[in-house]
């Protein structure tokens, strides 16, 4: 009898799990020889961080990322790295937020200005591509692949400026996908494999797989689900009652009503499951304080809740 696979919470499609399963190098040069095909891709090296700034909240580690979110206002590359003498940003997109094409403009201004140090010439600057996958069609075209370059509409003159902006469509129509990316489009949209189709597929599932298998990491994640379901329900609820400041007062409401027990559920999978991996309890308490915000007194009444 085939083993059962283990039940998957957040798949691919998940804008985190989707940075953290490619945070790799040989998964990066994967993807990309999907989208170039005829491109052979030599080297990679992922950036080591992503634009660190004090009120942006921006981290390299995706669980870290997700702890601050509750307190900080963030914005971070999804997956950015550097591959024969080009930049290359992906990003995942589950939901048409209709500001793709602002958000590329100001991806492509970071990652400038991240390429190029102070007093170095413009020449300098490498080629660069934000590349956004999509669940959705941007454009509504049925196609499944749309490229853009800065263009000169009145004579038909390209600029030369080495941007390019790709957007991927996984619901495109059937006849328009590119064979190299029927698997992953597949894949997306389903979240189903067929083992030994796609070895880049099969190496993404298995990670996704693992990362369901982290009970720190889902609690986590479950804390910061929690947190967005419930600021939508107390944005609409705030809608529905015609509040003068409903967005506002129904975002309190709902933080005052769900956030701290939201909080507790991530903290309670942390102490566990540090004490199970044999992590002192200072260590457990200074964890606490730094990712949850919490005080010395509130963290120690944590950790003896939760182990007694």
């Amino acid at each position: 009898m085939d083993k059962k696979e283990p039940r998957i919470k957040f798949p691919f499609s998940n804008q985190t799990i989707f940075a953290m399963v490619m945070n790799d190098e040989g998964r990066c040069k994967a993807f990309l020889e999907k989208i170039f095909p005829d491109r052979k891709v030599s080297e990679i090296k992922l950036s080591q961080n992503s634009f660190v700034e004090e009120d942006k909240g921006v981290r390299a580690e995706a669980e870290k990322m997700i702890l601050n979110t509750p307190f900080h206002k963030s914005m971070r590359l999804d997956v950015l790295f550097e591959g024969d003498q080009s930049w290359y940003d992906i990003e995942f997109q589950s939901e048409n937020t209709d500001d793709i094409p602002k958000r590329s403009r100001y991806y492509h201004s970071m990652i400038d200005t991240h390429i190029l140090e102070p007093g170095e010439a413009y020449a300098k600057l490498q080629p660069c591509y934000v590349i956004f996958l999509c669940r959705f069609d941007l454009f509504g075209k049925g196609k499944a692949v749309y490229q853009f370059q800065h263009y000169d509409i009145k004579n038909r003159l390209l600029l030369g400026d080495e941007s390019y902006t790709i957007v991927l469509n996984s619901k495109a129509e059937a006849g328009s996908i590119p064979k190299e990316l029927e698997a992953l489009f597949s894949y997306i949209n389903e979240g189903k494999v067929n083992p030994g189709r796609d070895d880049f597929i099969d190496e993404v599932h298995q990670k996704v797989l693992e990362l369901n298998g982290d009970e720190k990491l889902m609690g986590v994640m479950t804390l910061e689900m929690d947190r967005r379901m419930r600021e939508d329900w107390a944005e609409e609820r705030g809608r529905r009652e015609g509040l003068v400041q409903g967005r506002q007062e129904g975002l309190d409401l709902g933080r005052q009503e769900g956030l701290a027990q939201g909080i507790e559920q991530g903290i309670r999978a942390f102490v566990l499951s540090d004490r199970k991996d044999g992590i002192s309890e200072s260590e457990i308490k200074g964890k606490l304080i730094e990712w949850f915000n919490l005080s010395e007194e509130d963290a120690e009444a944590y950790i003896k809740k939760f182990t007694e």
